[in-house]
C-alpha cells in the first residue's frame, strides 16, 4: 500500500501520451513556421493604393493587414447575425408562449 492518500478521480491530471506533442501545438508551430518563411520571402517594398490614399509598405505587412481586416469582418458579422437569429427565436418562442396561454383561457 502506498503512503499517499488516494487522489479523487476529478483530481487527477489528464492522461496524455508519454512523449507525445498534442496536435494542437504541433500545428500551431507548422503554422508559426511558416509565417515566419512567407514574411521572410515578401520584404520587398511595394505600392498600396486605394482610392484616395497611396503608401508604399512590405508586402507581408499589406497582406498581414487584410487577413487581420477579414477576420474583424467575420467576427462583426457572424456577431450581428448570431445576435439577429437570437432575438427571432425568442420572439417566436414569446408567440409560442402567448398562443398557449390564449389557448388555456379559450378552454
Amino acid at each position: 500500500m502506498s503512503d499517499r492518500p488516494e487522489q479523487e478521480p476529478s483530481e487527477q491530471p489528464p492522461v496524455s501520451e508519454p512523449g507525445g506533442i498534442p496536435w494542437g501545438l504541433a500545428a500551431a508551430l507548422l503554422l508559426a513556421v511558416a509565417i515566419i518563411v512567407f514574411a521572410v520571402q515578401n520584404t520587398q517594398v511595394v505600392e498600396l493604393r486605394f482610392l484616395i490614399w497611396q503608401t508604399t509598405a512590405p508586402l507581408v505587412v499589406i497582406i498581414a493587414v487584410a487577413v487581420v481586416a477579414s477576420i474583424v469582418f467575420d467576427e462583426v458579422l457572424g456577431w450581428a447575425l448570431r445576435r439577429r437569429r437570437r432575438r427571432r427565436m425568442a420572439e417566436k418562442e414569446e408567440l409560442r408562449r402567448l398562443r398557449e396561454l390564449t389557448k388555456g383561457e379559450e378552454s
